[in-house]
């Protein structure tokens, strides 16, 4: 019964008891968690509400671990190409293991490939901006009536939490162009989220709170990964007085150093664009699972939704790694033709 207690039904329960929670009542939180009353349907119901559960559950994981192979070779090749400079030469050779030259770089004081170049952030992108900073509360309003924004707390190791969105008002959207986020912008937490880097994959424009914005300049993939790396992370950690949860400012993003070759970036971004995309869809059913999950749990202990109807809602999320395989044989088909 752990995902009740993630239900909308659940949490209100739970709050029921919320005058008894907090450090004076420490004592007695343990009997009035005794004390809570769920609707608890007889065995042979449980165990069929169980099994959807684990069907729900296994599905998600099975995204999981496909989006964790596909983001494992997507930064296994970006390592190889631009940190080993492994890159397939004109003859599909790794470059630096088949004896391309490797020039001496004076301000790195290192070998880089002939013709890479060393170039900052600000110059790999169209733009590096800061989100709005300051208070927002007033300008709150419901999902249909605003415009999403996105706050460090949805900035996470494993992307963005589109669950847990705020919703602003259309004035405070348009006075605030310089906030506005579009799909593919790059967004860090300027504080205490280590400098990881999101990837805004959303259609629609938000806005952003306390983060630095970053317009890739078609490029989106191998920045995100660039930014990621110990050589950005120490550079953005140094930005910041020596300590990564310092505030991360435009200035200390921008100046980033990235040692690259147009050509390769160009042919990388091609290389993992569709595993990216699978991760979306892995990422994007998820949510749909988890809120599905959410959803019928509660009706299904109440008894207003029965197995068999359960069973029929979750009928059209088929296999995903089916799915994922079939749509990467039909894009490939279609890059043939």
């Amino acid at each position: 019964f752990a995902y009740y207690f993630h239900t909308n039904e659940g949490k209100k329960r739970l709050l029921s008891f919320a005058n008894y929670v907090g450090v004076p009542a420490l004592a007695t939180a343990t009997t009035n968690f005794r004390n809570l009353e769920i609707p608890l349907p007889e065995k042979k119901i449980q165990d069929e509400i169980a099994s959807i559960l684990v069907h729900i559950q296994d599905k998600i994981e099975i995204n999981n671990s496909l989006s964790y192979k596909l983001e494992s070779l997507a930064s296994m090749i970006y390592d190889y190409w631009f940190l080993q400079f492994d890159f397939p030469d004109e003859n599909g050779r790794p470059y630096r293991s088949s004896g391309g030259k490797m020039i001496w770089n004076a301000e790195l004081k290192r070998e880089i490939p002939e013709g890479w170049k060393v170039k900052d952030i600000e110059h790999l992108s169209k733009c590096v901006k800061v989100g709005f900073v300051g208070p927002v509360d007033k300008y709150y309003c419901s999902e249909e009536e605003g415009i999403p924004i996105v706050r460090p707390a949805e900035m996470t190791t494993d992307g963005i939490d589109y669950s847990s969105l705020k919703y602003i008002t259309h004035e405070f959207f348009e006075r605030n162009k310089k906030s506005q986020v579009h799909y593919g912008d790059i967004l860090i937490s300027r504080c205490g989220k280590d400098g990881i880097p999101n990837i805004y994959d959303k259609k629609s424009d938000a806005q952003v709170l306390n983060a630095v914005i970053i317009e890739p300049d078609d490029n989106t993939l191998f920045l995100y990964q660039t930014l990621k790396t110990d050589y950005s992370q120490k550079q953005i950690e140094l930005g910041t007085g020596g300590s990564i949860q310092g505030v991360i400012n435009t200035k200390t993003m921008a100046q980033v150093k990235v040692i690259c070759s147009m050509d390769v970036i160009r042919r990388y971004e091609i290389t993992i664009r569709k595993a990216y995309h699978l991760v979306k869809l892995c990422h994007e059913e998820n949510r749909r699972l988890a809120s599905l999950r959410d959803f019928l749990l509660p009706l299904l202990m109440n008894g207003q939704v029965t197995f068999k109807e359960a069973e029929s809602k979750i009928k059209h999320f088929s296999d995903y790694q089916a799915v994922a395989d079939h749509s990467m044989v039909a894009e490939q088909d279609t890059d043939r033709k």
